[in-house]
């Protein structure tokens, strides 16, 4: 996002950086073109290498992608109009032309590119412009209907999981800035379209999820285990915890803590707190960290689970009120505002942005945000001497600490 204003006359000067704009690509998790019968059809056989196989093979299919779009661009593919084509089989199952036309004309543009933007960036809470995601969120709760008609059909599953993705980023930067309210609206949504991808997703391969070839399942997995990191944060945010029924948090927690165990990523502290929580409060006999398998946490009663959460959540105290400074991470504190998703204020005339990052930085300093070029300008003479010191900073922290593609 980092762009820059231009300054003019005696005024240093900095050239904006140019347009790095990324063809819409098929998301890697979802390429399921091939044909070929899945190895294993129990989902339950899965282990940690499985899923660092994975990660391995989306990285090496995510740099085969850049590579594809760089020789795009140097072939003089209109990246625009590449970026705006909405797929024939999106909407041929729509009954109605007009429907077929706005989604393709007008729904498809907006969607596309927010998508762009948030898989440019990776999904990052820093980078991301949250313009898109907000007008991307709007348009879809304006034509939800016809969102869910394309959604219904098994082969749209794709773009379903995509939309499943930037709701939940979106739902994540407000909650992160304590706009809960505005949090909740997003994540009704978020659910129902979670909902529609994993049926899609499903009746895609057969209508069986076993049947579903491993990345596709890993990746419905994984999406589903970040959704309800978001719900039981919110939750604290909102004061609803005691409200949900066992039945419902139990079932939550069960596929939550399936997911950690499953991935390997059991027990850590830092990153997995749902299933490291199961011994700590008594919802496994045995010492306070030991390890939790999948046939004990089998074993657990609904009320049980229900009640670990809860216990959980009055022990962390999660109902803060909201601080700056606080953890940047999407970790049970989330009485803490993260510091990343802070709108700012313009260097001169302190106008809030409407959305993070909409206001440029300073090209010099990196750190003050103007709303103008023209506030820039007149503030350059108070600024200047602040400018020039941090740039002195940073270029001795990098001589200091080199980047690791520097060092021999």
């Amino acid at each position: 996002m980092g762009l820059t204003f231009i300054f003019k006359s005696k005024i240093q000067t900095s050239k904006p950086p140019t347009s790095k704009t990324l063809l819409h690509p098929p998301h890697p998790t979802m390429e399921t073109g091939s044909g070929e019968e899945p190895k294993s059809k129990s989902s339950q056989s899965h282990g940690p290498e499985d899923y660092k196989a994975r990660d391995a093979a989306l990285k090496k299919t995510s740099k085969a992608t850049k590579k594809r779009i760089k020789e795009a661009k140097k072939a003089g593919v209109d990246m625009n109009q590449a970026l705006h084509y909405c797929p024939p089989h999106y909407v041929d199952h729509l009954t109605s032309d007009d429907d077929k036309i706005l989604f393709a004309s007008r729904l498809f543009v907006i969607y596309s590119d927010a998508h762009n933007d948030f898989y440019a960036s990776a999904g990052n809470l820093q980078k991301n412009n949250e313009r898109k995601l907000a007008l991307f969120f709007e348009t879809m709760e304006i034509h939800e209907n016809l969102f869910f008609q394309v959604f219904a059909a098994p082969i749209t599953h794709v773009i379903a999981e995509r939309c499943t993705g930037m709701l939940g980023n979106y739902a994540t930067i407000l909650r992160q800035r304590a706009e809960y309210l505005r949090a909740e609206t997003v994540f009704q949504l978020y659910t129902k379209t979670i909902d529609a991808y994993e049926i899609a997703c499903v009746a895609h391969h057969g209508g069986v999820k076993e049947h579903i070839p491993f990345n596709a399942l890993s990746c419905m997995e994984g999406l589903r285990y970040r959704y309800l990191l978001i719900k039981f944060n919110l939750l604290q945010n909102l004061g609803k915890v005691q409200s949900v029924p066992d039945d419902e948090i139990a079932n939550d927690m069960m596929i939550a803590c399936t997911y950690e165990i499953k991935t390997g990523r059991h027990p850590s502290e830092d990153k997995d707190i749902w299933t490291w929580m199961l011994p700590m409060f008594g919802a496994i006999k045995g010492a306070p960290n030991c390890r939790v398998t999948l046939p004990k946490l089998k074993k657990i009663k609904k009320k049980k689970l229900a009640k670990c959460f809860r216990t959980a959540c009055a022990q962390m105290g999660q109902v803060q009120p909201c601080v700056e400074g606080g953890y940047e991470s999407n970790s049970l504190y989330s009485g803490i505002i993260n510091p990343l998703v802070l709108l700012r204020r313009c260097g001169l005339c302190r106008i809030q942005e409407p959305f993070m990052n909409d206001f440029k930085k300073c090209g010099g300093c990196k750190e003050t945000r103007y709303c103008s070029s023209k506030c820039q300008k007149k503030h350059w003479g108070i600024h200047k001497h602040m400018c020039t010191k941090k740039k002195e900073e940073r270029k001795s922290m990098k001589e200091q600490w080199p980047s690791p593609s520097t060092i021999e």
